[in-house]
């Protein structure tokens, strides 16, 4: 998914996929909720549109653990050890460029 969404990124831009999720927002008529921005250009593109509140929602590693535990998806099969790894890679890490995935925070 994530391959998936960078390439997006490359051949659209670093704020593709949530210009795409606003723009459905607004037709929709209603108030939405965007989660998991990725890029600072997804931050910047909704700051710009406006009307727009950027909540940073953050969890005690081991908490984030057991709910990944029983949240037990495919990729959801790690020791805590490496989820704290994880955490720290994605969060710490400088991405090749802007279309690339980067998380904030907790991601």
């Amino acid at each position: 998914m994530v391959e998936v969404a960078n390439d997006l990124r490359a051949q659209h831009g670093p704020a593709y996929i949530v210009e795409q999720l606003y723009n459905r927002a607004c037709e929709s008529g209603k108030d939405c909720v965007i989660e998991s921005l990725r890029t600072p250009g997804e931050v910047e593109l909704l700051k710009h549109k406006g009307n727009f509140i950027l909540f940073a929602v953050d969890a005690d590693p081991k908490l984030r653990y057991e709910r990944i535990v029983i949240r037990n998806s495919e990729t959801d099969q790690i020791s805590y050890e490496h989820s704290l790894k994880t955490k720290s890679v994605k969060c710490c890490q400088p991405t090749q460029s802007p279309e690339h995935t980067k998380m904030y925070g907790n991601g």
